[in-house]
């Protein structure tokens, strides 16, 4: 089982305000490489409550790459393996969003959403990254940093995958999901054909 999880950091409530990615390979549940970047978001303002969540600060970014500078990184650690956020609502929209901010042609790469894979086989008070993570004893330190939670959320996959004996494919054949990709639809289930 192979995919890469992935986190965003946004400057303010623009989801397209990209400050900061991480990006985590796994193979059979291992870390095989991983990716971490400050980004410049090219913003009017980063907001005091984004700041007071993630810590960056319009300093940090100073003389940090564009999206449109990292593209090729970004699309190159990815490769043609399956994308995994925790909450991908937010996390790949915003790629969208950047994307599309810099008027980019979005790469149709594929998706899943551990949230929504909590949210279907847990039935807990909260399938919030750290709750989820906590529940599998997975590292929770340094929340909030793009790397950190882009660990946390392939582990979390892993984990809950491991622990129900299935793969991407049986959960998403079990629970009616169609993968979500990039620029064409989300990580939602499949409408039932009416007979």
């Amino acid at each position: 089982m192979k995919y890469v999880a992935l986190d965003i950091e946004t400057a303010n409530r623009e989801r397209s305000s990209i400050c900061s990615i991480g990006m985590v390979k796994f193979e059979s549940g291992e870390i095989i490489d991983e990716f971490y970047s400050l980004i410049d978001p090219e913003v009017d303002y980063f907001s005091y409550m984004n700041i007071d969540i993630h810590g960056i600060t319009e300093a940090d970014v100073a003389g940090k790459p564009t999206l449109p500078e990292l593209q090729g990184d970004l699309e190159t650690f990815i490769g043609n393996d399956i994308m995994v956020a925790h909450f991908s609502q937010f996390d790949m929209y915003g790629i969208q969003d950047a994307y599309n901010k810099y008027r980019l042609e979005i790469p149709p790469l594929n998706y899943i959403c551990s949230y929504r894979l909590s949210k279907s086989l847990y039935q807990f008070p909260s399938h919030k990254l750290v709750q989820m993570a906590e529940y599998f004893n997975v590292k929770t330190d340094n929340h909030h940093n793009a790397l950190a939670d882009a660990r946390m959320a392939g582990h979390i996959t892993y984990n809950i995958l491991k622990e129900h004996n299935m793969s991407i494919e049986d959960f998403n054949t079990n629970y009616n999901y169609q993968l979500g990709t990039l620029g064409r639809n989300g990580y939602t289930k499949k409408r039932r054909s009416r007979s």
